[in-house]
């Protein structure tokens, strides 16, 4: 299944929705893997009664609570728990500040397949 999502996310194909990282960003493929490992589970209190605003007939602007905010700081909760899921042997650096330079080390320091 690695493997696939690998080469999915090289291909630019999204396994997960995330609303503010667009196949177009250079942090696609490390957040379709982060995602996939269960890092953004949990960013957000989810309401299921919000509903993003209706653009015209069936088109929504994206989805609330979808966003990965990799502009925002990694809080030493969160840290902790993204450690828990990192792959055996992968460590990430300690002087990562936000959710972006830290997924972004988890990336590029996970086992290649």
């Amino acid at each position: 299944m690695a493997t696939l999502q690998k080469y999915l996310h090289e291909d630019r194909s999204a396994t997960i929705y995330v609303s503010d990282v667009p196949p177009s960003s250079p942090d696609f493929a490390s957040v379709q893997w982060w995602g996939n490992r269960g890092g953004l589970h949990g960013l957000v209190e989810l309401d299921s009664s919000r509903r993003a605003k209706n653009i015209t007939g069936q088109y929504f602007e994206a989805f609330p609570d979808h966003a990965a905010g990799l502009d925002k700081p990694l809080t030493p909760e969160l840290r902790t728990r993204w450690e828990h899921l990192l792959p055996p042997g992968v460590r990430v650096s300690t002087v990562a500040r936000t959710r972006a330079e830290w997924i972004r080390a988890a990336f590029a320091n996970k086992e290649r397949d």
